[in-house]
């Protein structure tokens, strides 16, 4: 797969710019419709709050478990409540579908529930928005993924990269940020200490290393959002150094 820059902006010239986020967008697109999968999320919540404030976006379906997740939500977001186990995109015309579904062994409770998570409710979710209608397909992956790897996480992780790419999308944008700083509802006390320690060494991280440098959620979000809007039909995998020049919400 061809690794574009993340950062490529419409050129100059053209009749009108918006900026929004800091991030151009040229008048040329058309409304589009985005469903967000795993909209409570750390990533998905800047998502939904981005993509309510893009103006080449009509409609933001934030897919939910419960009606009520979303607070004080924009007027063109509506929450979608579904059950993964019985997916349904069908009745929607979706443009584009961000996914940002995720979630750790601890909280799964085991490796087969987070398998569950992570791998099947992703490519069934592609699957499903691809026979509804849906163009792009953008989901957040990690770095090092691989479906060959003997790291579990890393492993299926690469394993739904995969498969994702076996469905037949025209554009299909992977993700892989480093560690993701924001705010997070849980606690995940492995990850802090990961924080601290990158912050001490970053100074450290030179050359191929300073792919591992942290990146705010928020910038993840940033990168999706203008890549969807700005990539023609590809196939791409962005990494973290791509990735950290967009700017934080922090």
């Amino acid at each position: 797969m061809e690794v574009l820059q993340c950062n490529t902006l419409p050129s100059r010239g053209i009749e009108f710019d918006a900026i929004i986020g800091n991030i151009a967008y040229s008048s040329k697109f058309d409304m589009r419709k985005a469903l967000v999968l795993g909209s409570s999320g750390l990533i998905g919540s800047y998502l939904v709050k981005l993509l309510a404030e893009n103006v080449h976006y009509e409609k933001v379906y934030a897919a939910v478990r419960k009606k009520g997740k979303l607070q004080d939500k924009p007027a063109k977001v509506e929450e979608l409540v579904l059950d993964f186990d019985n997916l349904n995109f069908v009745s929607i015309d979706y443009d584009d579908i961000y996914c940002a579904l995720g979630t750790t062994i601890k909280t799964a409770g085991s490796k087969e529930k987070f398998y569950r998570v992570d791998h099947d409710y992703v490519v069934e979710s592609a699957r499903r928005g691809l026979d509804g209608g849906a163009h792009r397909f953008m989901v957040v992956s990690s770095i090092g993924a691989n479906a060959q790897s003997s790291n579990f996480y890393l492993k299926v992780k690469g394993e739904t990269e995969r498969d994702l790419g076996d469905l037949g999308f025209g554009t299909l944008l992977i993700f892989r940020p480093s560690l993701l700083l924001g705010p997070r509802e849980e606690n995940r006390p492995l990850e802090k200490f990961g924080e601290v320690m990158l912050k001490i060494f970053r100074p450290l991280l030179l050359g191929s290393l300073k792919k591992q440098i942290p990146v705010h959620a928020s910038q993840v979000a940033s990168c999706m959002i203008d890549r969807a809007l700005n990539s023609q039909e590809s196939r791409e995998i962005i990494g973290s150094n791509e990735i950290r020049t967009y700017p934080s919400l922090k």
